[in-house]
């Protein structure tokens, strides 16, 4: 087996990433991921993102991946996907292999998607622990707002509260670029690498999505003279039908020199109360295992979900590469 850039076979990259588009129409994300799928498709044929086939034949590629690298930090595998007839621990397990070799020039793999395609958890855990790897998972958390109510208001701990849109995106881009900046990696970030490329990209996605539009009220900021120093944005119709009575907090920043001052308590308090006012009944947000801003919501007044009622959602980690990368996990 041979694994093999992308780009030197178009028209089986091109037929992976249908059938791969295809997989996720019917998942939770329905047409965003899917229609995010086809981009990368594009920008894998072009050239302008690295990718990788697995050949098994000279031209007959039996399985794709999407690899994201980072300047100089690793590479991540975001999307995977093998055949049918493929989809087994030996056949994952090669191919793995094969990635791992194949992203050495870029320091490692440090990353591999959860959602492989006809391999449950504890598949994935076979053909990933004894390679070093281990889960690092997404928290799903609930606020049920038709049972209790929000935190009482208080005022702004700093500057003053403003509604965003998308006039307010170059001062968004800022704010994301310093919360990520010197991670070198953002496991759960839209796209790693550049920063404020990557939160270019992940805010003009929320902000200009005409397939789930964000509502007028649902983002808010704290903005002290002219900067943007907290963000807090929610999307009604992420992972739920738009019409529903459930919100999604999408994103919540908050400047490194200004945490721990209560700017991420005031924005989420005053979006549970905006969201109480408009009828929503519950509102979601993701959290990284591990990351302290879970003790954060659980203050609040959010409430885990039971991983049997929760989509698992994450990446595998190789400590290892990640540790010699600098990566934080």
């Amino acid at each position: 087996m041979e694994v093999a850039p992308a780009n030197t076979n178009p028209f089986e990259t091109n037929r992976l990433l249908v059938e791969l588009s295809t997989y996720y129409q019917d998942g939770t994300q329905g047409r965003r991921t899917s229609e995010m799928v086809k981009d990368y498709a594009t920008r894998i044929i072009s050239g302008d993102v690295q990718g990788a086939l697995w050949l098994r034949q000279p031209d007959v590629a039996s399985g794709v991946a999407v690899i994201d690298p980072t300047e100089g930090a690793g590479a991540r595998v975001s999307h995977l996907y093998v055949e049918k007839p493929h989809q087994t621990t030996q056949a994952v397990s090669e191919f793995v292999e094969g990635l791992q070799e194949f992203s050495r020039e870029n320091g490692g793999l440090y990353a591999i998607c959860d959602e492989i395609p006809g391999l449950n958890h504890e598949q994935q855990a076979e053909v990933l622990e004894p390679r070093g790897f281990r889960h690092v998972g997404r928290l799903t958390m609930v606020y049920p707002l038709a049972q209790k109510d929000p935190p009482s208001a208080s005022a702004p701990p700093l500057g003053r509260r403003v509604h965003l849109g998308v006039d307010h995106v170059e001062g968004l881009i800022s704010l994301f670029a310093q919360t990520f900046e010197g991670e070198r990696d953002q496991l759960f970030a839209p796209r790693p690498g550049n920063t404020r490329e990557s939160g270019r990209t992940f805010l003009e996605d929320f902000f200009l999505n005409l397939d789930t539009p964000p509502i007028a009220w649902g983002s808010l900021g704290i903005q002290m003279e002219e900067e943007i120093i907290g963000a807090v944005l929610a999307q009604q119709g992420y992972m739920a039908p738009a019409d529903s009575k459930h919100l999604w907090v999408y994103d919540l920043m908050v400047a490194p020199d200004q945490q721990r001052k209560g700017v991420g308590t005031y924005l989420l308090g005053e979006l549970l109360r905006e969201s109480k006012s408009h009828g929503i009944e519950e509102l979601y947000l993701e959290v990284t295992e591990g990351n302290p801003a879970e003790h954060l919501y659980l203050r609040l007044g959010f409430e885990k979900i039971a991983p049997a009622e929760s989509a698992r959602r994450g990446f595998w980690i190789n400590a290892a590469v990640a540790q010699s990368l600098g990566i934080p996990l």
